[in-house]
């Protein structure tokens, strides 16, 4: 959250695991992969506005979630 992102997205995982995060650009292109937390702040002031997914994989979690830049 929040979503749309203006320069911030909060990442919450329910367990206490840590996950690598991924953002891919709407054409398929990874742009950013970063180990997380359980609560982690991704900054994405870098990014473009537009359309973006976001992938969250670590144990017992396979996430995908689509947000939107401002």
């Amino acid at each position: 959250w929040p979503n749309p992102v203006e320069d911030n997205l909060n990442v919450l995982l329910n367990q206490n695991n840590n996950a690598i995060a991924t953002v891919i650009d709407m054409h398929g292109k990874e742009i950013l992969s970063i180990n997380i937390g359980s609560e982690h702040k991704l900054d994405l002031s870098c990014l473009k506005s537009g359309k973006y997914i976001i992938n969250l994989n670590g144990d017992g979690l396979n996430q995908t979630h689509k947000f939107i830049k401002k």
